[in-house]
Parts: structure tokens; C-alpha cells; sequence
């Protein structure tokens, strides 16, 4: 019995872990999403300056 009661503690602790790294990985897309929007619009604003001079 308490080998399963450990057993189920131990599977909802990677369960835990899991679900923590999958937001970490999912912050990590959208901030490397934010920083390719940014670059992109510096990009556009370059080249409306290159288009104008």
C-alpha cells in the first residue's frame, strides 16, 4: 500500500515538473515570438527609411 501511495506521489511530482517545463518552453517561444515581431518591425521601419531618402 505504501509503496503505491508513494508510487502515485512520485508521478504527480513529474507530472508537476512536466507541466512547469512545458510553460517554461512555452514563455520561452513567445518571448523568441515578441523578439522576431520586434525585429521585424525595426526591419519594415529600416527599410520605410530607405524608401523615403
Amino acid at each position: 500500500l505504501f509503496g503505491k501511495i508513494g508510487f502515485c506521489l512520485l508521478r504527480k511530482e513529474m507530472l508537476i515538473v512536466e507541466l512547469l517545463a512545458e510553460e517554461k518552453m512555452k514563455k520561452r517561444r513567445n518571448d523568441s515570438l515578441v523578439a522576431d515581431t520586434m525585429n521585424s518591425q525595426r526591419f519594415f521601419a529600416s527599410n520605410m527609411e530607405l524608401l523615403k531618402a
